[in-house]
Order: structure tokens, then sequence, then C-alpha cells
């Protein structure tokens, strides 16, 4: 979490953006860690009011803000504010349309500013005429709810069409002693677990009708992430840096 704050050059004194920032995990590392401040923002009104719970909680009022609104409307909920960089942890991916999602982030951002984003992308690994490849990503686009699984090649295409110069792409996932989907395999045993109590809690009446149902969504979810990054084929933390051109048109 604070590799990307050190990839957009985050210090005291600086301003960033974090887009879809939730209950502010990462923010809170991210401002203990460099002394610089973090404006968030999220559709999701209960993660603004937990948000600043927490946020308080942890003693970095002063230099956390949190802001309800939709990162794909940035210029009109901002109205004018300028800030010294930006950062999205897994986010961006549930943009209708990556392009015009950053040329919001650009609006915002000082020239001269950069924006880094960890994007959930297919591999260059990824062969479409292979139909478990095209299951595997397809099931994680519905099980997370998202419009597509993109490439870098596509980010890279957004980014210089939204007028960014692209400093660096890597996918992050590929580093770390312990496969990034193997904490996801240890976890989904306990969920199996959980899976069983919902569908007992519904049969009794203690939760409502579905409950089970959307359990299991997010199970088959969680089994395409992990055959995803068995097959090598899928990436939750493919690192895209780009930067705001000094001189703009």
């Amino acid at each position: 979490q604070t590799a990307i704050a050190e990839n957009i050059g985050l210090k005291e004194g600086m301003n960033v953006l974090d887009l879809g920032c939730g209950v502010g995990g990462p923010m809170r590392n991210i401002v203990k860690a460099t002394g610089g401040k973090v404006t968030g923002i999220t559709i999701n009104e209960y993660q603004v009011g937990r948000c600043k719970t927490l946020n308080a909680e942890a003693g970095v009022e002063d230099l956390t803000e949190i802001v309800q609104g939709n990162f794909m409307d940035l210029a009109k909920v901002f109205k004018g504010r300028a800030f010294d960089g930006a950062y999205a942890i897994e986010a961006a991916c549930h943009a209708s349309n990556t392009t015009a999602m950053y040329k919001q982030v650009f609006q915002v951002l000082k020239p001269g500013a950069l924006f880094a984003s960890y994007e959930w992308l297919r591999t260059e690994k990824y062969d479409k005429n292979n139909k478990l490849h095209v299951d595997v990503v397809d099931g994680i686009a519905e099980g997370n709810a998202l419009p597509e699984v993109r490439t870098i090649e596509d980010c890279i295409e957004a980014a210089k069409a939204a007028g960014f110069d692209v400093q660096f792409t890597f996918d992050r996932a590929t580093v770390g002693a312990v496969p990034w989907q193997q904490a996801m395999k240890s976890a989904r045993r306990a969920a199996y677990l959980t899976h069983l109590l919902t569908g007992v809690l519904e049969f009794v009446g203690f939760a409502p009708k579905g409950t089970q149902a959307v359990h299991t969504m997010l199970l088959k979810a969680a089994v395409n992430l992990e055959k995803g990054g068995d097959l090598g084929i899928f990436s939750p933390m493919y690192l895209i840096v780009m930067k705001k051109p000094i001189a703009t048109a």
C-alpha cells in the first residue's frame, strides 16, 4: 500500500486523491507512513461514515478527507480543485470505461502530477482460444461485478488517450515468496463453513432468502480468482504509473 504512495511521490505538504477508497485502510497506512494528506472518494454512503470513524480512532483526521461521489465524475465533484497526485487500489477495474475514468483523473491533477493504479488485468499468458482461460476470466468478471477484465495494453492505450504520459508498468503480483492466490485458498476453506452456516440460518429464518445464493456467487468468484492465479492468466496488482505533462494543450 505504501509502495503506491512512493510511486506518486507523496510526501508531507502534498494532497493526493484516493479513488474508490472504501473504508480507508490503505489511506490510513499511507498518511501515517508519508505525512502527506489523502482525499478519498467513494460512492458508498456507509463507507464514508465508517471511514471517518476509523480515521478519527487512528488519529489521522487532519491528514484525511472523505467525499461521497462517483469517480467517473471527478471534475464535477471537486469543482476546480487540483491534486498533487492520485492513486487507485483495485478500484479502476470497476470503471465502465477506462479511458473516461482516466480522463476524469487527468482533469483534477496538477501539471506534472503522477497517477498510479493497481489494476485487475489479464496477463500475456491469457489465450482467448483456450476455453478454460475464457471461462475463468469471465467468471472473475461476473463474480466481482466487473464490466470486463482488461489487459495492460488496454490501460496503456487508455492512459495515452486521456493525455497521460505512461511512466512504467509492473505486475507486482509476480513478486513475493508466496503466490497471491495461496492466501485465498486458505481463506476459502473457512468460507465453506460459512456457506453451510448461511444455508442453515436462511432455512430457519434468521437470514434473508437469497443469502446463500449470494454466498455461492462469491465462492465461485474466489475459485476463479485462484484458478486465474494458478494459470498465470490474471493479476490483481498490475501497476500502471502515468504522468500529467507539465505543458498541456
